[in-house]
C-alpha cells in the first residue's frame, strides 16, 4: 500500500484570481512518475484538523514537472488553505499518483474529444498536452466551458498550445454567462445544444475517445449527446471532482430493504499493508469507517465515492456500495469496492487494500 511522502513546494501561482498552480518536487521521485489525466492526494492538518483532498496532475508526462491547479471553493478549508496560505518553499505530504483516466497514446493520427468544465481542465490538460506531444500526427478538439473569460484557468498556456499545434488542435471556448451573444458559444451546453455544437466540430465515427471532466450535469449532457450521435459508452471516459447527486455514474446500488437489520454487527478482516486486521463492527457504519474506528490507518480522500482513493477488494462476504463514481464496470465485477460507500451485508465480511497495487 503506498504511502504519503513529502514534497517540497517550489513554486505556487495564479492562473485565474481563484486558483493556483503549485510546482512540487518529491522527494522520492520514481514514486510520483505519472500518467496523464492523474491525481495526487494531499493530507494536511487545518485548524486542527486532519484534510485529505484530491487534485488532478496538470503537467504532462514529457514535462519534468509535477504540477497541480486547486481553484478555490466557498467553504472549502483545503482549497481555501491552499490559495490563501501556502507558500513556496513549504512542504505538503501525499500518495503516490493514481486514478485511470488516461489511454494509450501511442497510435499515429488518432483523433481525441474533450470537454472540461471549470477546474475540469487540470487532468484533461496534461491528457492533451501528453497526447499531442507523444502522438504524432494526433489531433485533438478542446472543449472548455467557463462563466467568463476571467474563469478560463490556463488561459495562456492554452494559447500557446494552440499555436504550436496549430493544425492538430482545435481550441473552443463556451463562455455561459457572456452577456453578449447568446449563440452556441455563449450557452450552457444540454443535450441538444451540445449535438448542434458537436456535429459542427468534429465527424464521431474519426473519434477514438472522448474525455469528459467537470459539474456531473454538464458531464451527463455531453456523454448522451456524444452517444446520440452513435459514439459508444465504452469510448467515453469521465473524471468526476464532486457529486451533486443530480445523476449517477453508475448504476447506484441502493439500500436493500430486505436486508436482515438483526444481524447488525459484522466481523472483519482486512489486509492493510500484509498486516492482517480483525474486530466486529456495527453495520451501519461503512467499511472504511469501521476500520478507521478500530485504528486500522486505511487510506481515503473524498469519503464521497469520487477519488477511490479507499479502493479494497471483497475478499469474503456481500456488501453494497450506495454510489459509485470512479470504478469501472470490471472493476465491480472483480469484487472491488470503495469503502466509503460500501456497507456489510453479511455475518462475516472480508475485504484487501493491497490487491491492485
Amino acid at each position: 500500500m503506498p504511502k504519503f511522502s513529502k514534497l517540497l513546494v517550489t513554486d505556487i501561482y495564479n492562473t485565474t484570481r481563484e486558483a493556483v498552480v503549485i510546482n512540487l518536487r518529491p522527494e522520492n521521485p520514481l514514486a510520483f512518475n505519472f500518467m496523464q489525466g492523474q491525481y495526487l492526494t494531499f493530507k494536511k492538518k487545518i485548524r486542527g484538523n486532519q484534510i485529505r483532498r484530491s487534485y488532478s496532475i496538470c503537467s504532462s508526462e514529457s514535462e519534468s514537472l509535477l504540477q497541480v491547479a486547486i481553484k478555490k471553493v466557498e467553504g472549502g478549508v483545503f482549497s481555501n488553505w491552499a490559495n490563501t496560505e501556502l507558500q513556496s518553499g513549504d512542504f505538503i505530504y501525499s500518495l503516490p499518483p493514481r486514478g485511470s483516466f488516461y489511454a494509450d497514446v501511442e497510435g499515429i493520427g488518432e483523433e481525441y474529444l474533450a470537454v472540461a468544465g471549470g477546474s475540469g481542465i487540470t487532468p484533461i490538460l496534461s491528457i492533451l498536452k501528453t497526447t499531442l506531444s507523444k502522438s504524432s500526427a494526433s489531433r485533438f478538439t478542446l472543449i472548455y466551458s467557463n462563466k467568463n473569460i476571467n474563469t478560463v484557468m490556463f488561459r495562456e498556456e492554452l494559447e500557446d498550445l494552440k499555436n504550436i499545434y496549430m493544425s492538430r488542435l482545435n481550441l473552443v471556448h463556451i463562455f455561459t454567462e457572456e452577456k453578449e451573444n447568446k449563440d452556441i458559444f455563449s450557452t450552457r451546453l444540454n443535450v441538444e445544444n451540445a449535438q448542434k455544437l458537436l456535429r459542427h466540430l468534429i465527424k464521431i465515427d474519426d473519434i477514438k475517445l472522448a474525455f469528459l471532466c467537470g459539474p456531473e450535469l454538464l458531464m451527463s449532457e455531453i456523454s448522451a449527446a456524444l452517444q446520440n450521435m452513435g459514439l459508444k459508452k465504452t469510448f467515453i471516459r469521465r473524471e468526476f471532482f464532486q457529486s451533486d447527486n443530480a445523476t449517477v455514474r453508475r448504476a447506484i446500488v441502493h439500500p436493500d430493504t430486505k436486508m436482515d437489520h438483526h444481524l447488525k454487527i459484522s466481523e472483519a478482516k482486512i489486509i492493510l499493508d500484509g498486516d492482517l486486521h480483525s474486530f466486529n463492527f456495527d453495520k451501519k457504519s461503512s467499511l472504511l469507517q469501521a476500520a478507521l474506528d478500530n485504528a486500522v490507518d486505511a487510506p481515503y480522500a473524498c469519503r464521497a465515492g469520487v477519488c477511490s482513493t479507499c479502493k479494497a477488494k471483497v475478499t469474503k462476504g456481500d456488501v453494497e456500495m450506495i454510489s459509485n463514481y470512479s470504478l469501472e464496470d470490471h472493476e465491480v465485477e472483480q469484487g472491488f469496492v470503495l469503502t466509503c460507500q460500501a456497507y456489510a451485508k453479511s455475518k462475516k465480511i472480508s475485504w484487501d487494500y493491497d490487491v491492485g497495487y
